[in-house]
C-alpha cells in the first residue's frame, strides 16, 4: 500500500525503518575493520551529519583533541 507523506506533490512511498539498538551500534562500531569506514561510521552516528558532507572532510579540518571539525 503506498502512502503520500503530505510534503512531495508526486505520490511516494514512506519507508518504516527502525533506528538500531545501542547493542547493534555498538557491535558496527566494534568490528575490525579499516580505520576509515570505522571512523566514517562513528561519525555519522556521533553527528548525524550526512554522509557526502562527511566525505568532504580532509584531516586537516578535524581537531581530534575536541572531537569536532573545524
Amino acid at each position: 500500500m503506498s502512502r503520500s507523506c503530505g510534503w512531495c506533490r508526486r505520490r511516494c512511498r514512506l519507508t518504516i525503518a527502525r533506528a538500531m539498538t545501542r547493542d547493534e551500534v555498538t557491535g558496527l562500531l566494534s568490528k575490525d575493520v579499516p580505520l576509515r569506514e570505522r571512523v566514517l561510521w562513528t561519525m555519522l552516528y556521533e553527528t548525524a551529519a550526512r554522509a557526502d558532507k562527511l566525505l568532504l572532510l580532509d584531516i586537516p579540518d578535524l581537531d581530534t583533541a575536541n572531537r569536532c571539525s573545524r
